[in-house]
This record gives C-alpha cells, structure tokens and sequence, in this order.
C-alpha cells in the first residue's frame, strides 16, 4: 500500500534561483511562506506552487499545482483560458483530509483513495460555497491532504482556513494539451508566463 505518491524528482533551489534572476520575475521570501500563499489565495491570484518531490500519476497533488481561490466560479473561464482546456474539465479541491467529511459525503469510506485525487463524491451543502471546485451535477474529485504526507501544502490550507473558514482551495495541473509535464521550478515559471 503505497503511503504517497511524491515519488518523483525533487526541486533544485539553486538552478532555479539563478534562472530567475536572468529574466523579469519579482521574488519575495517570507519566514511563514504558507500564510503568505493563503493570503494571496485569498486576494484573489492565481499561483503555482513547485515544492518538494514531483507527484507519479495522473493528478497535481500539490507539489507540482496551480493554486486558486474556490468561491468563485468565474475563476474558471480564466484558468481554462490559461491552460487551453475546455469547460467540462472540473477543478479539484484540495481539502484538509481531517475535515473532508464536513463537506463531502462518504468522505471516511473514501479517505485512501482521496489523497490520490482518484474519486468522485457528492458535495455536502457546507461545501457547495466552493462553487468552482463543484461540478455541475454537484459532485467533486477531492484531494484529501494528510499532514503526514504533505505538511507544507497542508499548512497551506490551514491559513486559507483562518482567512476564509473553509479549509479548501482549487488544485488544478499545470498540464496543457500536447505539452510536457511541468517537472521543475524552471518549467513552473515558464508555463505561468505564458
């Protein structure tokens, strides 16, 4: 039974460091970065978050993820644009596993299978406020977090959590049609210029 899937390579600060610095990127460093992403989060940007090793499979389990506030369906049209995907492909959540059962329904029974974004539930009426994770027959993939696996991006949602009362935010790839996995902090930056 596998614990995690962030089995893949991990990032190389100084590479990417000296990357950034040849090109027109604004960088800021912060003692509580999980606060500070929350607060971004919550104002309304996208992010993309490069942290730690690379998920193995067919889903952004927050190390390789772009990032986005939940309540509000428009962010959608933008993010799709962005990624020139369609309409019909749904947002995931990300929710703190500890308190998925809140706001999705057979959230305990679901609780392995949901830290691999691979199951589909019926929202809860608490979590139908995250309108742009929620598909239209009202149901969703959530991404249950455990701390144990994933304590930085937990954290995340943690302050997201202070600042908002919901502990859930849009976790999306950075994936495009026919182009390469975003594997890097390099290939992160990159892909959100475009």
């Amino acid at each position: 039974r596998l614990k995690n899937v962030y089995l893949g390579n991990d990032i190389d600060e100084k590479s990417f460091l000296a990357h950034i610095k040849t090109g027109d990127y604004h960088i800021e460093e912060y003692q509580d970065s999980a606060k500070r992403v929350a607060e971004l989060i919550a104002d309304g940007y996208i992010l993309g978050r490069i942290s730690g090793r690379m998920e193995y499979g067919p889903r952004a389990l927050g190390n390789r993820s772009i990032l986005a506030h939940p309540f509000n369906k428009d962010i959608n049209d933008d993010l799709n644009k962005r990624l020139t995907r369609t309409e019909f492909m749904p947002f995931a959540p990300s929710v703190q596993k500890d308190k998925s059962a809140k706001y999705y329904d057979d959230a305990k029974r679901a609780e392995y299978p949901g830290e691999f974004m691979t199951i589909t539930l019926n929202v809860k009426k608490e979590g139908q406020l995250a309108e742009a994770v929620n598909h239209v027959d009202n149901t969703a993939r959530p991404h249950f977090v455990d701390k144990n696996n994933n304590s930085d991006y937990c954290d995340i949602l943690t302050e997201f959590e202070k600042l908002s009362g919901y502990p859930i935010i849009i976790n999306t790839s950075f994936n495009k049609h026919e182009e390469p996995i975003v594997r890097t902090a390099m290939d992160g930056s990159e892909r959100l210029k475009d």
